[in-house]
This record gives C-alpha cells, structure tokens and sequence, in this order.
C-alpha cells in the first residue's frame, strides 16, 4: 500500500519536546545553530519507523518550505533509521489546509499517518485519501505523573526508552520497563543509597536486582551482584555466611519479600524496596502496602536461580525449568528495554532527581508499582515460568 507519513512528533520526536529550530532562532541562535541543536536532540520513534516501505514518502509542514527545511528533514530521516530515500514534500502549511495533496508527483497515497487530527486525517480524507491518527511522542499517563511530582528529566528518559523500543511481541514488557521499573530502581537507588551512607556493602540479590544493582553502580557505584534466593537464605551453610562476610559491613538487599528468609539470617542488616503488610514486620522497607503484583515478574534476570555457593564462593545453580534464560525472549526484550533506559541518562541532567526527598520518591514508586498489575498479560509468560522454576 503506497502511504505517506508525516514527519515530526510522527517518525521523530523531540528529546526537548519542542520545535528547538523555532524556539533557537528567537533565543538568538543562528538557523545552522539551531538545526545543529535539533538534529542532535532526535528520537526515532521506532514503531513508526519500522512500517516504513521503501517507496512512501513524507508529507510534513516545516518552515517556510523552501530547500533548507527539506535538508532538516532529509537529515533526521538519516538518524531515524532505514528511511533516508523517501521522497519529501515540505510546505509551509499545504497539508494543514490541503493544497498539498493534489501536487505529489509520487502518486497519490492511499493511507497518510500523522499525529494531527486536522492535518493529517481530515485534510487527506478530503482529497479521497485515508488518514490514520497514531500519537506516540506526548508523555503517557505515566511519564505525567512522573514529571508533575518533581521528576522532569526522568520523565523526558523514559519517554525516551519507550519511544526508542518496538518489539511487538513483547511491546508491553517494553512499556513496563520504559515506563514503571526503570523510575522505580532509578528512585529506589537514590533512597538505597541515602539508607546507608557510611560505606555499607550494599549485597544485591539474585535475581530480582539483576538490573537493580547495574543501576545502582551507574548512578553511585555502589552495590554488589549477591547470589541468593529465599532457598539459600532459608538454608545458608558455613560457605553461605563465609560468602556474606568476605564483604565488610554487609547489608542484606532485595526488591520484594515477605522478609521471611531475612530473618532467618538476623546477624545482618537487611533492606527491602517493598514488603506487603503481611509481611515481617521486623524487616525493614521503604514501602509497604496490602499487595503489589508482577514487581518480581517485571526483573528477571537472564540467569539461573542460585541456590547456595560452594566452598570457592561459586553460585550453586538449579534449573528445574530446564530455560536458557540467556536466550529466553520475554527476558532478553525486558533486559533491552531497561538497559536502553539507562544508556538514554546520559542525555538528561538528572542531578536536581538525585537530590529528591524520600517523601517525593515514595510518592512516585508506591503509584507506579500499583500499576504494574496491568501488565499481568504481558508478563504472564514470565510468571509461569518462575512457577515452573520453583517447583
């Protein structure tokens, strides 16, 4: 089907979330400057991206229209990806008001795709020609929240990791790391490293802060990769202590628990991000609540599960599932998700986010896990195989 497409906010978003060429031009900047700046602050928007067929073309107001607009563009189809010989037609408003599309030497197309109603499906629709609303780059419900309690540029980051994502057999997976467990173990970091300032071995367990503890050594180089379960914490030998003491002043680190196996091990700090109120008491945690379901689901590490360690200090690992976790899909596109998510930081001044009070990152983490549940389909693959491995 030979389509169209508009350009911004349709192939590419914004990294600032608005037009900088326009807004650099009236800060002083000169056009090459602003451009520069423009082009260096690109997202692709992948899922859009990846529809495009080699003989469509964009349709895009921009500008005045004229050769250098057209060069804008040309240039951000390159860094989008996969789309650099499409034909352009740029115009000052010919698709807003429809003189446009009788002028496209390409063909008419059949389909247009845009993210304005006005432009991009009514005025197509006039001239005979289907219009397809799709709205990627505005924040999501999430990001908003997000970025309405204190947390701007981390809002900016996960829109980012979303919007640079499309995998589609697992495109929930992606939004929930994009989305929900990326700024939680970001603001659970921040809170982590305050609990425990005096130089503490942070012992982060297996598997559930696989990805946590790869943030934590981003952001404060701190915390160590533990290797655990509540079978080798029920069941610690004298390896298991000797393994936990060969790190000076350890603290016990989970995501979730009952905090049941902690407190098998009471000879040590221990530190949990959630425990439901059912829980131990005893144990301490950051947030507490009746339930918060698929937490667990949402980091799996690309591991098997560790069991104890041997005299060398080893992991012990069981497979009952009889999974290469290594190549297993759900995992490896939940893994690709967040560590996009943590590559994309490097874009964004989080400093003013790391100095949030615990009160603001409490806020934030308690309403995002409480939406993890609506993600229960997605991860509902991962979740029987955690059952199965736990049989």
């Amino acid at each position: 089907m030979l389509s169209s497409w508009d350009f911004w906010d349709t192939l590419v978003a914004r990294r600032h979330m608005r037009d900088e060429i326009y807004w650099g031009m009236r800060e002083g900047k000169t056009f090459e400057e602003a451009e520069a700046y423009e082009l260096a602050n690109l997202i692709p928007i992948r899922e859009n991206v990846l529809k495009v067929q080699e003989y469509d073309y964009v349709v895009s107001d921009y500008g005045d229209g004229t050769d250098k607009w057209s060069t804008v563009i040309r240039k951000g189809l390159a860094i989008a990806g996969g789309a650099q010989q499409l034909a352009l037609y740029v115009t000052p408003g010919g698709k807003y008001d429809g003189t446009v599309w009788p002028t496209l030497a390409s063909g008419k197309p059949l389909l247009h795709t845009g993210d304005n109603q006005r432009a991009d499906v009514d005025s197509p629709q006039q001239h005979g020609i289907k219009g397809s609303l799709v709205v990627r780059a505005p924040f999501t419900e999430a990001e908003q929240f997000i970025n309405d309690n204190g947390f701007p540029q981390l809002a900016k980051l996960c829109r980012e990791a979303r919007l640079r994502t499309f995998n589609e057999r697992c495109r929930g997976i992606e939004i929930l790391q994009a989305d929900y467990n990326f700024p939680v173990l970001f603001l659970g970091s921040i809170v982590l490293n305050r609990r425990f300032p005096n130089g503490e071995t942070l012992l982060m367990s297996s598997r559930d802060c696989w990805q946590w503890v790869f943030l934590m050594n981003r952001l404060f180089r701190r915390g160590v990769y533990w290797y655990s379960s509540v079978i080798a914490r029920k069941n610690a030998d004298a390896n298991y202590h000797r393994y936990i003491q060969s790190h000076p002043n350890p603290v016990l680190v989970d995501l979730c628990g009952s905090g049941d196996s902690f407190s098998k091990l009471p000879q040590y700090k221990s530190w949990l991000l959630y425990r439901p109120e059912s829980g131990v008491k005893s144990i301490e945690s950051f947030v507490t609540s009746p339930a918060c379901m698929r937490l667990e689901q949402a980091n799996v590490a690309p591991h098997e599960k560790a069991i104890g360690v041997d005299a060398s200090f080893n992991p012990i690992f069981t497979n009952k599932s009889d999974t290469d976790f290594s190549k297993e899909p759900n995992t490896a596109a939940q893994v690709n998700a967040f560590m996009l998510a943590a590559e994309t930081m490097k874009f964004y001044d989080l400093s003013k986010e790391l100095q949030a009070s615990n009160e603001q990152c409490h806020k934030v983490i308690y309403w995002l896990m409480h939406r993890y549940i609506d993600f229960k389909d997605a991860v509902e693959e991962l979740r029987l195989l955690a059952i199965a491995d736990d049989k």
